[in-house]
């Protein structure tokens, strides 16, 4: 199997590595980069798959106990095994829903990283969706066509709508096929009152996307990930349908009721590793379809590693989606972008006289968390959209903001529009954690209360949009006494 991308080659011999760690599985793809006639293509060269199930091991709290994240380390040290001899710009391992809500992340973050001998980012759920559209579409055809993709997870769930490489909508709910497993089927056991509760707890939170997807419009529905690949196997194998429809959804619910336990349930091609959370999953595929009006889902094997892949790929040739896709914000909303640039050239300025002060992070750090927080800086595409949301102008819908900046991770997103949303605020007092230099969030946070102290000493620079103060005087001003 092999996706498309086009973008500057690379040689044959590059190896890229994408670590999913999902709240159900954790999954490590190696894929090389080969040039063909319409660009490059990463191949798969190998796969390791480890059901750690680790929303399974969120207690009272929302802990997570010392054998979910055994399993989990143990996983991580197999998959750092292969990855010793990988670069690591060469690797980029992202963590889901679980790390998003466990109280006891950060502590085990820590330990998670130091067994995988590689950095770990916990990516926000847009974020997450728009990386699993980006794997989505390397592996479907470019038929200029929208499309609805639903991708169900241990422990969310990813709705987007997009045509080609393009996304148009980002939704991501907090809800999978682990934690509903847990919630609703104590033990394994389904009866009708349990999975109706299921299915409208599922409808609720899909209730608020229905109406802006039904409005946006689509030709063809995609499942992608375990739960849509689970279903789909049952509907070609156990039942003879070549899709996922209503008929095969109902047929599924009526034989689970009957049996009472998925693990009665004769169906060949479910895998045991499936079966635990097969009541979950058939639940908010039934919700989805539902309230999307959904009448048959094809399967894609392209998920969200494969979309980190292409992520890391389009960063490693230059071609960075980040930037990609602000662009696109740009043209669609109108922004100022001579604006932004000049914000941006400030904001540089002052970063790197910041990085150079006395106690300062030092000259010019190659990388940091303000670094890749300030990526779209070199064009000023994210200042052009930031300023102007500050002072008042028309911002896109939340869902399409999210959409635009979803290249940048969550902590991205903070780190960058911080200092340049703040211009009329007052800085927040410094911290004795968040000197530059210290390293993590506490960095970025320091860092950025003082770009935005800053910032807002220089405001009055670039408030009128002129590209030299002295422009301002041409102006005539409205002196009223």
């Amino acid at each position: 199997m092999g996706f498309c991308c086009k973008m500057r080659t690379m040689p044959s011999s590059s190896l890229l590595a994408a670590v999913d760690l999902g709240s159900n599985s954790f999954r490590l793809v190696i894929g090389r980069i080969e040039t063909t006639p319409v660009g490059d293509q990463i191949r798969p060269v190998d796969q390791i798959k480890e059901t750690v199930r680790l929303a399974a091991g969120l207690g009272s709290g929302n802990t997570l106990s010392a054998a979910a994240q055994d399993r989990a380390v143990d996983a991580l040290r197999r998959f750092g095994e292969r990855l010793r001899t990988f670069p690591p710009e060469r690797v980029r391992a992202v963590a889901t829903n679980t790390f998003r809500v466990a109280s006891d992340a950060r502590a085990f973050l820590e330990r998670a990283q130091q067994a995988l001998g590689f950095d770990i980012e916990v990516i926000a759920g847009r974020e997450e969706a728009r990386l699993i559209y980006l794997g989505a579409a390397h592996a479907l055809p470019a038929d200029g066509q929208r499309r609805l993709v639903v991708d169900i997870g241990g422990g969310s769930t990813e709705c987007i709508v997009g045509t080609d490489y393009d996304a148009e909508e980002l939704e991501s709910v907090p809800l999978g096929c682990v934690g509903l497993s847990q919630r609703f089927f104590q033990g394994g056991v389904v009866d009708r009152g349990s999975f109706d509760a299921a299915r409208w707890a599922c409808r609720d939170l899909l209730a608020p996307l229905a109406q802006r997807y039904r409005a946006t419009g689509w030709r063809r529905a995609i499942g992608t990930s375990g739960t849509a690949k689970a279903l789909w196997q049952i509907a070609q194998s156990d039942l003879g349908e070549p899709r996922l429809d209503r008929s095969v959804l109902a047929t599924l619910e009526a034989q689970l009721l009957k049996a009472g336990h998925p693990d009665r349930m004769r169906l060949t091609a479910l895998k045991p590793d499936r079966r635990p959370v097969l009541p979950g999953g058939l639940a908010m595929m039934s919700a989805a379809f539902e309230e999307f009006g959904i009448e048959s889902m094809d399967y894609c094997d392209g998920a969200l590693r494969e979309g980190v892949l292409y992520d890391l790929l389009g960063r490693s040739t230059g071609t960075d989606m980040r930037e990609v896709t602000v662009a696109q914000m740009i043209r669609r909303h109108g922004l100022d972008e001579r604006h932004g640039l000049a914000v941006a050239e400030l904001h540089a300025r002052l970063l790197d006289r910041r990085a150079g002060a006395p106690g300062g992070a030092g000259a010019r750090p190659d990388r940091g968390p303000h670094q890749d927080a300030l990526a779209a800086r070199r064009s000023g595409r994210l200042a052009a959209r930031a300023v102007p949301a500050a002072r008042g102008h028309p911002s896109p819908p939340p869902g399409r903001r999210a959409a635009a900046l979803g290249p940048l991770a969550h902590q991205e997103h903070r780190r960058a529009a911080r200092a340049p949303c703040r211009l009329g605020a007052r800085p927040p007092p410094d911290r004795p954690d968040a000197a530059p230099g210290s390293g993590g969030v506490d960095e970025g946070r320091g860092l950025a209360a003082a770009l935005s102290a800053g910032l807002r000493r220089r405001r009055g620079r670039h408030r009128d949009r002129c590209s030299h103060p002295r422009d301002r005087c041409s102006r005539p001003r409205d002196r009223r006494k």
